[in-house]
């Protein structure tokens, strides 16, 4: 794997970690059960990519790209249960933290 294919894999990492960590935080009507799942795979994907670059020794990695879904799907259910969240409250449009 090149260096860029490599920096690629810990950017799209890193990005999938924040975005699991925002959705987490911000709660957007999801149930704690999920909000802590989300998080715990925040945990694992910063984890993931903070072992890469501390102890990688340049050898065979395995790049999984469809753990790169999951972050699509929890946004999915994320929104859904945010619109959910609207309908119930009537207040369309208002973000509560």
């Amino acid at each position: 794997m090149s260096d860029g294919a490599f920096l690629g894999y810990l950017a799209m990492l890193l990005l999938s970690g924040a975005t699991f960590v925002v959705l987490a935080a911000g709660g957007f009507g999801l149930r704690v059960a999920m909000r802590v799942l989300i998080a715990a795979f925040a945990v694992l994907y910063f984890g993931y990519a903070v072992f890469l670059v501390l102890f990688f020794d340049g050898g065979a990695l395995r790049v999984f790209y469809l753990a790169f879904l999951l972050p699509v799907v929890a946004v999915i259910r994320t929104v859904k249960a945010w619109r959910e969240l609207q309908a119930r409250e009537g207040t369309p449009g208002v973000m509560r933290f």
